[in-house]
C-alpha cells in the first residue's frame, strides 16, 4: 500500500465537518511552518504535513492537530501536549484506558508514534 497524495485544498477539506475557524487555524500553522505537500498514509487516519525540507512537521487527524515538539506554537493552551483542537474534537470517554507518552512506542527512523498495528505508516 502507498500512500495517498493531496493538494492543499484536499487537505483542508479531508474532514468536511471541520468549521470555517478550523480551517483558519489549519491555514496559519501550514504557512508559518511551510507545508509544502500533504499525504494520506496506508492508514487513512491523519494527514501528514512535508515542509521544504522534506520533514513532517504537523499532522492533522478528526479533531485536532499535532506538531513536532520544537514546531508546535509557543502558545499552546496545554504545554504538556504538542498539539491544538478542533471544533471536532471528541475526548475518550473516562472508562477508555489512555497511553502516557511514556508507554507509546516510536518508529526509530521516523520518529513517530506508532499505531496499534506497530508498523510505522511511513515505513510501509
Amino acid at each position: 500500500m502507498t500512500r495517498q497524495m493531496l493538494t492543499r485544498e484536499q487537505a483542508l477539506k479531508w474532514n468536511p465537518d471541520w468549521s470555517g475557524a478550523d480551517r483558519e487555524l489549519l491555514e496559519q500553522n501550514l504557512t508559518r511552518l511551510d507545508v509544502q505537500t500533504y499525504y494520506v498514509p496506508p492508514s487513512g487516519g491523519y494527514v501528514g504535513c512535508v515542509d521544504i525540507h522534506g520533514r513532517v512537521v504537523m499532522n492533522l487527524h478528526y479533531g485536532y492537530m499535532t506538531f513536532k515538539r520544537e514546531l508546535a506554537p509557543a502558545d499552546l493552551p496545554d504545554p504538556g501536549w504538542a498539539g491544538l483542537t478542533l471544533s471536532t474534537f471528541r475526548g475518550r470517554p473516562s472508562s477508555t484506558p489512555s497511553l502516557d507518552d511514556e508507554d507509546l512506542q516510536f518508529c526509530p527512523t521516523h520518529h513517530i508514534a506508532l499505531p496499534l498495528t506497530g508498523i510505522c505508516d511511513e515505513c510501509q
